[in-house]
């Protein structure tokens, strides 16, 4: 990541390695050390439907005071924001961006899981290779993803 700063970078954890990754994470001071050397950091957390999901961004949230932090609600998993106590405890962790996606269909879901499928392909081919209602749905479901598009802090733009 350090040697090639002006390129993005994913790191996708499983829950289950969360906590060990946040307290290295907090205990080595990275975000701080990755501001110094000019890399953003923004940490994206898809929250959802227990309420221990939303307790672990909140913990993940104070580990990584210096990042720029991400609560992603996905549609199709759910989430318990219709409950008044966890949509409350939702509310007060602190976020920089609160972001949504939509439900897609089973047809969409598994248009865009078969092997090679990706949403930049799909774009550059203007939707050609889908059928008339999973391309209709897809660049729906795109258009909602891009007009939460917002600059973060580090000046970037957001891009999924």
């Amino acid at each position: 990541m350090i040697e090639r700063p002006g390129v993005n970078h994913l790191v996708d954890l499983q829950s289950e390695w969360l906590d060990k990754f946040f307290t290295i994470f907090h205990d080595i001071g990275f975000d701080k050390g990755a501001a110094e050397a000019g890399i953003g950091v923004v940490v994206f957390y898809m929250v959802d439907r227990s309420i221990s999901s939303i307790e672990t961004a909140a913990k993940i949230r104070k580990k990584a005071r210096k990042s720029e932090f991400v609560l992603l609600r996905n549609a199709a998993i759910g989430n318990l924001l219709h409950i008044p106590s966890a949509a409350r405890s939702y509310m007060r962790i602190d976020k920089d961006r609160d972001l949504s996606l939509p439900r897609l269909s089973d047809a969409a879901s598994v248009f865009i899981e078969r092997q090679g499928f990706t949403f930049a392909d799909f774009i550059a081919r203007n939707g050609a290779d889908a059928p008339l209602e999973i391309r209709n749905e897809l660049w729906n479901f795109l258009e909602i993803i891009y007009n939460q598009r917002e600059a973060g802090r580090s000046g970037t733009t957001l891009l999924i």
